[in-house]
């Protein structure tokens, strides 16, 4: 995180810096929403919704995943890293298929 970013924000309104996190946070959600669905019709097209929310959760927790060919392994992680950044905050497996079915 930036210093500079942190100072802003510690410089607003608790009102405007709530509400600012929280439209952060949504963002955030629509990001990690988007990058699923794109790695699923993209990438995964050809895998279940279980397989492939199993193999999403899987990959950005760096766990091994059976059965998934290396390039195409390299390639999903290489998709959800550039469309959203860090894997810290993927959502669970339940909720990754929940996000694929929507």
């Amino acid at each position: 995180m930036t210093t500079d970013l942190v100072r802003e924000l510690s410089r607003l309104d608790p009102a405007l810096r709530r509400d600012t996190l929280r439209a952060a946070k949504a963002q955030r959600h629509r990001q990690i929403r988007a990058a699923i669905g794109l790695v699923r019709s993209e990438l995964l097209a050809d895998y279940s919704d279980r397989q492939a929310a199993h193999i999403i959760e899987d990959l950005s927790r760096v766990r091994h995943v059976s059965g998934l060919p290396p390039i195409l392994r390299a390639e999903v992680l290489r998709m959800l890293i550039g469309e959203i950044g860090t894997l810290a905050d993927m959502p669970s497996f339940e909720r990754i298929r929940q996000l694929i079915e929507e």
